[in-house]
């Protein structure tokens, strides 16, 4: 399994690699960081889907705020001191990296993990929005491999982890949102 994962991460991050790629997804991988989205684009998305859906959009943001930061917790602060894997390293490996990487530990990925727990919340309250949203938590993970941070299970790890948490915190929403309804 270890040398099937690794063989996957050197075609992702060596061999299936083109200009475009090169381009766009070391971009993506971290876009959250990038100043024009932190300071522009989400705050400014983020006050018209509220503008819009006034509470409804409010319980749900804060909802999705409190199930990507438990899955953030539980990859970060429980799975990955517990596993200790090693992120792919250059002088072992032919590695292109292209972009920097948050820690010493692998498995599971942050970014997989919060994308698609993030995913799999709100499409469950925005079914229309399932596909978008899955696409861009499955770009982001495959990002996560070609900057070559990640290996490929690290970030199937990480989007099973988000698909858990994301339909746990998605689950806890509903009961207590119906709950909340039918004491109205």
């Amino acid at each position: 399994m270890i040398a099937l994962d690794a063989r996957l991460f050197h075609l992702i991050n060596v061999v299936w690699t083109n200009g475009l790629f090169d381009l766009v997804l070391p971009a993506l991988t971290d876009i959250h960081k990038a100043r024009f989205v932190a300071f522009g684009l989400a705050p400014l998305v983020t006050a018209y889907w509220l503008y819009r859906g006034r509470v409804p959009a409010l319980k749900v943001l804060l909802a999705l705020c409190l199930t990507v930061g438990a899955t953030d917790m539980v990859s970060h602060r429980l799975i990955k001191p517990l596993v200790h894997r090693p992120r792919p390293d250059p002088t072992q490996m032919v590695v292109i990296l292209r972009a920097p990487h948050g820690g010493a530990y692998s498995f599971p990925s942050n970014h997989a993990a919060n994308c698609f727990a993030g995913a799999t919340f709100l499409s469950s309250v925005y079914p229309p929005l399932r596909i978008p949203l899955f696409a861009l938590a499955a770009l982001v993970a495959y990002s996560r491999v070609y900057v070559g941070v990640h290996y490929p299970v690290d970030v199937v790890g990480g989007a099973l982890l988000g698909l858990a948490l994301g339909s746990i915190g998605a689950a806890a929403f509903r009961k207590f949102s119906n709950k909340k309804d039918s004491k109205a």
